[in-house]
């Protein structure tokens, strides 16, 4: 929400993909282009300005429950590191209604933007009759770490995209159904012999 707050002018800031950077920039601040492709903790640790942090005072803007890797990290190297949690990420109450009036009528794709949605829909079907989402159903995930997740338990044709932003999720689910349109000649079905 937008309270009126600006950017100190003097204050340097990074930031992890083109919302909140877009977001800084509203408040005055220019954040740069780092945490681009993968949009993820590990890319904006190799980025420039957070290489050399020895001595500095670095305040790190997150969510509740969020991974401790980027503020353990800076810490190790030398940085004292606040931590101020401006948000919350909780299932909704209705989250288990909606996905099932969702899936009433069949899908062929899932699109999951991080790993807290992913564990989100995991435990929603673990509550679901078996055979709820089809087995040929691809399940488009944002970058390596969270289709490692996926791959332990969700049973799905992965696609996994460079990161969150809607541009490069559409793009692998295009590059997956692309693929399966050339192994077997039907863009929605790969091996439909089982469902989950």
């Amino acid at each position: 929400a937008d309270v009126g707050l600006q950017w100190p002018r003097t204050l340097p800031c990074v930031a992890i993909g083109t919302a909140t950077r877009a977001a800084l920039a509203r408040a005055g601040a220019a954040a740069p282009a780092s945490g681009q492709a993968a949009m993820n903790s590990e890319e904006l640790l190799a980025s420039e300005p957070l290489l050399s942090v020895a001595g500095k005072r670095i305040l790190l803007l997150r969510g509740a429950g969020g991974r401790a890797l980027l503020a353990q990290a800076l810490r190790e190297r030398g940085a004292q590191v606040h931590e101020c949690v401006l948000y919350r990420r909780a299932l909704p109450a209705r989250a288990g209604e909606e996905l099932a009036l969702a899936l009433q009528g069949g899908i062929d794709a899932l699109l999951v933007s991080s790993g807290e949605t992913l564990g989100n829909l995991l435990g929603l079907l673990d509550g679901m009759a078996a055979g709820t989402i089809p087995a040929h159903a691809i399940l488009v995930v944002p970058g390596a770490r969270v289709a490692a997740a996926a791959h332990s338990r969700a049973g799905f044709e992965l696609a996994v995209a460079d990161n969150a932003a809607d541009a490069a999720m559409l793009a692998a689910l295009e590059r997956a159904v692309a693929g399966r349109l050339e192994r077997t000649g039907d863009p929605c079905h790969n091996n439909p012999a089982t469902t989950r």
